[in-house]
């Protein structure tokens, strides 16, 4: 996570796109306490990221948001159905 915080654009961009992998693999594997503290962690990062000047890394943040809310949609939907 600390490319995140890194100077170079770039770095950060490809930070997020990892954050998105990383986050659907806990999501995929974690228990629910586990899928909650990475989403809320995640949403914290994404926060922040949203305001970076460079406007492909808030590009990336806008991408990984819209990677977060389908993960969720789907995750609502697979505990629906019985």
């Amino acid at each position: 996570m600390c490319c995140l915080f890194s100077r170079e654009w770039n770095v950060r961009e490809t930070a997020l796109r990892r954050l998105s992998k990383d986050i659907n693999t806990v999501f995929l594997e974690g228990s629910s306490a586990q899928n909650m503290a990475a989403f809320e962690a995640g949403c914290s990062l994404l926060s922040m990221m949203c305001g970076d000047p460079v406007y492909r890394v808030y590009v990336a943040a806008l991408v990984c948001i819209n990677f977060f809310i389908n993960l969720v949609q789907h995750m609502e939907h697979s505990f629906m159905i019985p």
